[in-house]
């Protein structure tokens, strides 16, 4: 849960987080980015793992700490999946890849940046490294990335789109305004969170 210092909503009451993770064929990936991320001293209200076969969860199912689902195959179908579980209950939902290491702090960060600026209705965090194209990040040296760059000072600035990988999103003008990630993005879905950035952006 996020602790209150992190920030405030309405009424005084704090934020309400959950983390959405969209996962296909990476049980073991997955279990590792869920162990490392319950873990943490700053909890979400929530975390959700969509998939598209529940033999994509191995191993998770059956914990407490998480809510699986299991929809249609493709990241946009499946976020679109954690949107409607998250909607009734959330005030930000922080999507993160199946192999995204946030640092320790990041959620708490985060809370307080969506409590202070009203007007934030998408946001992103710096990616201090990435594996894309030589094979990926071991969490070994993901770890040893994020204890060598520290916590770094506080930094809000614009941006076109948030990144995918790391995307928080205020989830109040999604529902008043039926927004989706586009489903005809097939699979991997390139270019989902440039699209779906620009959509939510016409409401903050």
């Amino acid at each position: 849960m996020i602790s209150p210092s992190a920030g405030t909503a309405k009424q005084g009451r704090p934020l309400r987080i959950a983390l959405g993770i969209a996962s296909a064929g990476r049980p073991s990936i997955l279990r590792e980015t869920i162990d490392y991320l319950t873990g943490l001293p700053d909890q979400a209200e929530r975390l959700i793992v969509c998939v598209p076969v529940i033999e994509d969860a191995a191993g998770l199912a059956d914990r407490r700490d998480l809510d699986v689902i299991v929809g249609s195959r493709g990241l946009t179908a499946q976020r679109n999946r954690i949107i409607q579980a998250a909607a009734a209950d959330t005030d930000v939902l922080i999507f993160l890849d199946d192999d995204f290491i946030p640092a320790a702090t990041f959620l708490s960060r985060m809370a307080a940046v969506f409590a202070a600026k009203p007007e934030v209705a998408i946001a992103t965090g710096e990616v201090l490294a990435d594996g894309v194209l030589d094979g990926g990040l071991s969490m070994a040296k993901a770890l040893e990335v994020l204890h060598t760059a520290g916590e770094g000072a506080e930094h809000v600035a614009d941006v076109y789109n948030a990144y995918g990988c790391n995307m928080a999103v205020r989830l109040a003008p999604v529902v008043e305004h039926a927004l989706t990630f586009d489903e005809q993005l097939p699979l991997y879905g390139w270019l989902e969170d440039v699209d779906f950035s620009r959509s939510i952006a016409r409401h903050g």
